[in-house]
């Protein structure tokens, strides 16, 4: 999940971040592992949907169909930029324990009659990357050093 005023050490507000103000972007490993980004308002919008059609007691999983690289999601976010991919990805080592692959199956929610509403393009992303907030854009325009929640050598 991604959007507005997420907590900046998750991939999609940190690597906005980063390349606004054209700081590399650490990619664990080869950068293959997939997730799906599925934007707030459509979390929002399945939580609406499971409370007023849902049945009480009945586990519904909120997920995405469309999967992508990490790597993918950097090169989206540079071209919706308009920063050089090739010169801000830093391959750096991968994470211990770093899953290769989260599959939801969202099929009952589906059921209720919910779907994503993000444009169903190749790309899910760039029509919905938020701007940094602005204390963060502060301090990456800067030449002050990264603050420690876009640190990739913290914890």
């Amino acid at each position: 999940m991604y959007g507005p005023h997420q907590f900046p050490e998750k991939v999609v507000p940190k690597f906005v971040m980063l390349a606004s103000g054209g700081h590399k972007l650490p990619v664990h490993g080869t950068g293959l592992v997939t997730r799906s980004y599925l934007y707030v308002e459509d979390v929002a919008e399945a939580f609406d949907i499971i409370l007023h059609r849902g049945v009480t007691g009945e586990t519904y999983n909120v997920g995405s169909e469309r999967e992508r690289s990490v790597l993918d999601a950097a090169r989206d976010i540079c071209n919706c930029l308009g920063k050089d991919f090739d010169a801000l990805v830093e391959h750096v080592d991968d994470r211990r324990f770093n899953d290769r692959r989260y599959h939801i199956d969202d099929a009952k929610l589906r059921a209720l009659g919910w779907e994503e509403s993000t444009p169903r393009k190749k790309n899910p992303i760039t029509p919905r990357i938020p701007l940094p907030p602005l204390r963060c854009r502060a301090t990456l325009n800067s030449n002050s050093a990264i603050p420690p929640a876009l640190s990739v050598t913290g914890p």
